[in-house]
């Protein structure tokens, strides 16, 4: 099965991050992934293949049919980690990242350039307010 979970880079302990500052670091990757979602492409900006003409769903492709897979992304996260994960719908998100013989791949679950660059922000934001002793 294809890993469903996004690790956000462990930083460095002496930064002394806390669990509330890697939650605040994760939460923008987790609301990228929902904004692309919802407007049909994957997290590097590609459209997903359409739906199959048998599928009921009409409209974009947006993986959303019950909400049931991306509401079920959850944030753990602890002192200087995070992890971004899908919950009980492992399975349909693997499927659709990995895609099958009969459903093309769609892999909606990562990082993108965009969280990756609110990230660093936030990185810095919390270093500067560390160094300021705030």
């Amino acid at each position: 099965m294809i890993r469903v979970d996004v690790v956000l880079p462990k930083l460095p302990k002496d930064l002394g991050f806390s669990r509330r500052d890697m939650i605040t670091l994760a939460t923008p990757v987790k609301y990228n992934i929902y904004k692309d979602t919802a407007s049909g492409v994957d997290y590097r900006g590609a459209a997903f293949a359409p739906y199959a003409p048998a599928t009921p769903k009409s409209g974009s492709v947006d993986l959303r049919d019950t909400n049931k897979m991306l509401d079920s992304l959850t944030i753990t996260a602890e002192k200087n980690k995070a992890q971004l994960r899908v919950g009980r719908h492992t399975s349909i998100a693997s499927k659709h990242i990995s895609g099958g013989k009969r459903l093309p791949r769609r892999d909606f679950f990562g990082v993108s350039r965009k969280s990756i660059g609110i990230i660093i922000d936030r990185v810095l934001g919390v270093l500067d307010k560390k160094l300021r002793g705030e």
